[in-house]
């Protein structure tokens, strides 16, 4: 023990290492690389506590740290230090480590082991083309079979590559995906067989100008009535595409409460009735976004809305339902003025519907103005652009307005 060294900090893996019981440092070894198994060490508890909860969090970039070849000999998740989430992170400008793959069948195993499983996987900024064996890293990530919860972000990788990691999870819940780019060319194909759906009860998708493609995927992958909550936003607004809006309404069919957000509808032109028409019969709860501005856009988005009200049937499920207006008072201000609020009273109308007899009506805007904007915006809707429902429902106490504002 006289020769014990303490280690304040992760080195680089060019630096030699001295741990108790090893000779002076001039004796010291030094691991380049990943050893095979039957040299390979495991240091379970040389690292202070404060770097272990670090090893959740890793990339397969040869430039990152901790290296994969750190992370394969001190190995976080043990008895000793476990964890039940790992972050996964494919930024770095080097080439990806080939023993990524043995690594995450490492983790995973060892997790199993420790009676520890992982339920939350973070994947972000990986490209698959990058990978060695792309096979084999496919494989590894489904030995992660305790999965409850996966967060995918800015990724590239073929459609069945993902829909295979999606469906690797029998107990996968909550889905969040964002940012994804699949190959050029790539069809999704058809299961053989017949179809299994993961247990998922929460789905959010960040759409974007690949939002097609990420909504096709879902056709095969969750049945109708499934997704107890199913949140739709854009990675500035949703692409009103006629091809993109087709899915979002054959996916809502999914789910029992949908947020919505702001819908470009500029795709459409200068029409009366963009569509299709969303069908909200089977939603217990709906939040839709309406971003304020002096634009055509936002006119056809109030149109869309109060067709979408006009054609829910008498026989409907819909209970709760949530307004959300976002914007600045600078556009607020000119949306609201002038022949602009008939669009407005048109949906109040809509809303006024025998059809619709909601439990809450909740008002929300999200302004990015001082705190007095939204009360304004709220001051305009009571005396004119939703006066009839706030009459209706204010006077059961049904009501709620909320000012958030950043």
């Amino acid at each position: 023990m006289h020769h014990a060294y303490s280690l304040p900090s992760i080195l680089p893996m060019h630096h030699a290492y001295s741990f108790p019981g090893i000779p002076p440092m001039h004796h010291a070894y030094s691991f380049p690389g990943i050893l095979p198994m039957h040299h390979a060490f495991s240091f379970p508890s040389i690292l202070p506590l404060q770097y272990i909860d670090t090893y959740s969090r890793f990339g397969p970039c040869l430039d990152r740290m901790p290296s994969v070849s750190q992370l394969y000999r001190h190995r976080a998740l043990n008895k000793h230090h476990p964890v039940n989430s790992i972050y996964i992170d494919g930024r770095g400008n080097d080439r990806y480590d080939p023993a990524f793959s043995a690594l995450l069948h490492l983790l995973a195993k060892e997790s199993i082991h420790a009676k520890n499983p992982i339920k939350s996987l973070t994947i972000v900024d990986l490209d698959w083309r990058r990978l060695v064996d792309r096979s084999t890293c496919n494989a590894a990530f489904r030995s992660f079979s305790g999965i409850i919860y996966l967060r995918v972000k800015n990724i590239r990788c073929r459609v069945d590559e993902l829909r295979s990691l999606i469906l690797s999870f029998p107990n996968l819940a909550i889905l969040d995906l964002q940012g994804v780019v699949f190959d050029e060319q790539e069809r999704l194909t058809q299961p053989d067989g017949e179809q299994q759906y993961p247990k998922l009860s929460r789905l959010t998708i960040t759409l974007d100008d690949n939002a097609v493609s990420v909504l096709d995927l879902f056709r095969t992958i969750v049945s109708p009535g499934q997704i107890y909550h199913l949140e739709l936003k854009g990675a500035d607004k949703i692409p009103g595409t006629v091809e993109v809006m087709h899915r979002i309404v054959s996916l809502s069919k999914a789910a029992l409460s949908l947020g919505i957000g702001h819908i470009n509808m500029g795709y459409f032109g200068y029409v009366r009735m963009p569509g299709p028409i969303l069908q909200i019969a089977g939603l217990n709860n709906l939040t839709l976004t309406i971003a304020l501005s002096f634009s055509y856009n936002y006119i056809l988005a109030v149109r869309w809305w109060t067709e979408v009200f006009k054609a829910l049937p008498a026989e409907n499920n819909l209970r709760r339902l949530t307004i959300r207006l976002s914007g600045s008072w600078a556009d607020a201000g000119l949306a609201i003025e002038g022949r602009l609020y008939n669009d407005w009273r048109a949906l109040d109308g809509a809303l006024c519907n025998p059809s619709v007899h909601l439990d809450s009506f909740v008002l929300e805007t999200q302004m990015s103005d001082p705190e007095n904007t939204g009360f304004k915006v709220q001051v305009w809707m009571e005396n004119e652009g939703l006066r009839g429902v706030f009459k209706t429902y204010d006077a059961k106490q049904r009501f709620e307005f909320r000012n958030n504002w950043p």
